[in-house]
C-alpha cells in the first residue's frame, strides 16, 4: 500500500496526468482508477471515522478531480452520462459522510455538556428542563 506521502505526491501525480482528454483515456486503459478510488477512500486505513490530516485531505481532493476529469473525458456520451450519475451519487455520499463524521467529532469533543445536549446537537443555553413545575 501507499505511504501517506506518497499518496500526495501520486494524487498530485495523476491530478496532472488528467488535464487532457487523451491522457484520460490512457489513465483509464491503463488501470489507474482503482489507484485513484483507493486514495480517494483512503482503503489501507482503519474503518471509521477518516483523520483526514491537511494532506490526507487534499490527496482526497486532488483523486476526486483527477477521477472527474477521466470521468467527463469519456468519448461516448452514452456511457459519459451513466458515469457522470454515478460520480454525482458518490460525491453526495461522500460529502454526507464526512459531514455526519465531522459531526459526531464535534459531538464528541462538546461531550462533557451532559445529557440535556448530547441526543439531539441542539444547545437549548442550558434551560434544560426549566420551564417544568
Amino acid at each position: 500500500m501507499l505511504a501517506t506521502r506518497d499518496k500526495e505526491d501520486m494524487s498530485r501525480t495523476l491530478l496532472a496526468m488528467s488535464s487532457s482528454q487523451e491522457s484520460c483515456l490512457a489513465m483509464r486503459k491503463s488501470g489507474c482508477l482503482p489507484l485513484l478510488i483507493q486514495i480517494l477512500h483512503d482503503s489501507d486505513g482503519e474503518p471509521g471515522p477518516p483523520e483526514s490530516p491537511t494532506g490526507a485531505k487534499d490527496a482526497r481532493m486532488r483523486a476526486n478531480a483527477a477521477l472527474h476529469n477521466i470521468v467527463f473525458s469519456q468519448p461516448d456520451e452514452g456511457q459519459a452520462k451513466k458515469e457522470m450519475r454515478v460520480l454525482h451519487v458518490l460525491e453526495q455520499i461522500r460529502s454526507y459522510s464526512e459531514t455526519c463524521w465531522d459531526w459526531l467529532q464535534m459531538q464528541s469533543r462538546d461531550g462533557a455538556r451532559g445529557p440535556e445536549g448530547a441526543g439531539t446537537g441542539r444547545d437549548w443555553g442550558g434551560l434544560g428542563g426549566a420551564g417544568r413545575g
